[in-house]
């Protein structure tokens, strides 16, 4: 049987333990568990998405609000409502 080691917060590891021994398991079980739920799914076994403040398209509009404020382009309440 194969060994894997990694690291993780150690506050992480805690709420983890706790909570796969209220599931009746321990982490060794619970990450067993993962790996053959993503091999059955061929990926992760549940949706990652990113942070949509990341996103290309909000990250081009917050250069160029900070452009214009840099240029002291004056917003109206109706251009920051709209934004």
């Amino acid at each position: 049987m194969a060994q894997v080691n990694f690291r993780i917060d150690d506050e992480l590891k805690a709420n983890a333990d706790a909570l796969f021994v209220r599931l009746g398991m321990n982490m060794s079980t619970a990450v067993t568990i993962f790996i053959r739920q993503a091999l059955q799914h061929n990926g992760l076994p549940f949706e990652v998405k990113s942070d949509p403040f990341y996103d290309p398209r909000n990250q081009a509009h917050l250069r160029k609000a900070f452009a214009d404020y840099e240029a002291g382009r004056n917003f109206t309440e109706h251009e920051l409502i709209e934004a």
